[in-house]
């Protein structure tokens, strides 16, 4: 690809010989050292790619579909991923690849002297959020439910759109068909005949449902995005 031409640019990564940015379409774009192909992307991330990472000599990029396409070394294994599936994020260190699943599961592949593959035993009794990976350590973030409000995607992530406006469905639709992992639990349709503000007791409901059942304070403050309509709710 000529890199002199524009592109709209999503995410970027940058290993310490070589750059990946991910295109608004969903395309993965490579340059800088390419000894063992981590720069030639394969034909399988050429589109529906939602992240990517890059590590010393390798890459990797997650699909709409929560699958991984990886290339570049393989000497320790980092890029032994055609088991994985329902992944939501994927981060790559100096020689190791890590991987979060939609159930808050860490997994990792590849160089391990460090024991930076060797998830530890305590995250088998919680949720990770997020991961980063450094040159030989990996790190997960995870929220204390003493603490903090655990966010559960098939509970506490409410989804509200317009059903009888085109543009608020087709976002909808695009936004369901590109994050599989968003349960149908999760999805609100209200049906509106214009784009004036809007107050349904349905979506104060459901919003009200969530927020007890994640253990939220009286005074929170909710907010829905606007789907092609404003939802006006009041604090629970």
């Amino acid at each position: 690809m000529n890199l002199r031409e524009p592109l709209s640019i999503e995410a970027s990564a940058v290993g310490p010989y070589h750059c990946l940015a991910l295109t608004t379409a969903g395309a993965v774009v490579a340059w800088g050292e390419n000894c063992t192909s981590q720069c030639s992307v394969p034909a399988a991330a050429s589109s529906g790619v939602v992240a990517i990472a890059a590590g010393q000599l390798h890459s990797l990029a997650l699909k709409t579909n929560g699958t991984i396409v990886a290339w570049g070394d393989n000497t320790d294994g980092q890029l032994n991923v055609s088991d994985l599936s329902n992944v939501m994020a994927v981060a790559a260190g100096w020689r190791h690849s890590v991987f979060l699943k939609n159930d808050g599961t860490v997994l990792a592949r590849g160089y391990n002297a460090d024991g930076e593959t060797t998830t530890p035993t305590a995250l088998g009794t919680t949720t990770v959020k997020m991961i980063a990976a450094g040159a030989n350590q990996t790190v997960a973030l995870i929220f204390s439910p003493l603490t903090q409000y655990q966010v559960d995607v098939t509970k506490d992530l409410l989804l509200i759109y317009n059903s009888t406006n085109a543009d608020s469905s087709n976002v909808f639709a695009y936004y369901t068909n590109n994050r599989p992992m968003v349960s149908a639990a999760n999805r609100l349709p209200i049906s509106c005949t214009n784009n004036e503000t809007v107050l349904s007791t349905e979506i104060q409901s459901q919003i009200l449902t969530r927020a007890r059942r994640g253990g939220k304070k009286a005074g929170t403050k909710i907010e829905s995005r606007r789907l092609g309509f404003r939802a006006s709710t009041t604090s629970v």
